[in-house]
């Protein structure tokens, strides 16, 4: 693809018109294109132009007359872009549109979470209090658990000392007995 432009000298001989499209350097087709002859050579590739030498060994390319309506190095006026930018237009708005209906529908569903939100912030304002009340009646049992605990071990201490006064009264009881009738009587008059 090297030796295409090297001896062209830019005449158009080999630029003949026909039905079947229309014969141009890469350099050409660049030119009537607007585009670099990189992007040129691409272009060709990508259609599968049919591609030939002519007799000075410059590689032509057969251009469909689509490509090249227009676009001539001699015309004075810009290219028509109108339907071009006329559909690439339409397609924008369309997608827009489709956009639009997104957003729309994603603020749909934002309004609904909010509202649900809410709802549920209501429901944990609700917990929150039964759980300060759940609490504040956890630690009312706990402080009359520990008052009865208290209470408990008192009357524990209580029965202690009655079970060792009764265990001293029997033994008392006991001794006194085993005295004889005499003793006793001399110890009680004696006090």
């Amino acid at each position: 693809m090297g030796t295409d432009e090297t001896t062209d000298t830019g005449t158009d001989k080999g630029t003949d018109t026909g039905e079947a499209g229309r014969w141009l350097s890469y350099r050409e087709l660049a030119e009537l294109r607007g585009i670099d002859r990189h992007s040129a050579v691409k272009l060709v590739t990508r259609h599968g132009w049919r591609r030939q030498k002519d007799n000075r060994g410059v590689l032509r390319i057969l251009v469909p007359p689509d490509w090249t309506k227009g676009k001539d190095k001699g015309t004075d006026s810009p290219p028509d872009m109108g339907t071009d930018i006329a559909a690439y237009t339409a397609a924008y708005r369309e997608a827009l549109s489709a956009k639009d209906g997104q957003i729309a529908a994603m603020e749909v569903a934002m309004t609904a979470l909010r509202e649900a939100l809410t709802g549920k912030d209501g429901e944990v304002a609700a917990f929150r209090g039964r759980i300060d009340q759940l609490s504040d009646e956890a630690l009312l049992r706990e402080a009359a658990l520990a008052e009865a605990q208290a209470a408990l071990e008192a009357a524990d201490g209580r029965a202690t000392a009655a079970l060792e006064a009764a265990a001293e009264l029997r033994q008392a009881e006991a001794v006194r007995q085993a005295r004889s009738r005499l003793a006793r009587a001399w110890a009680a008059w004696r006090g």
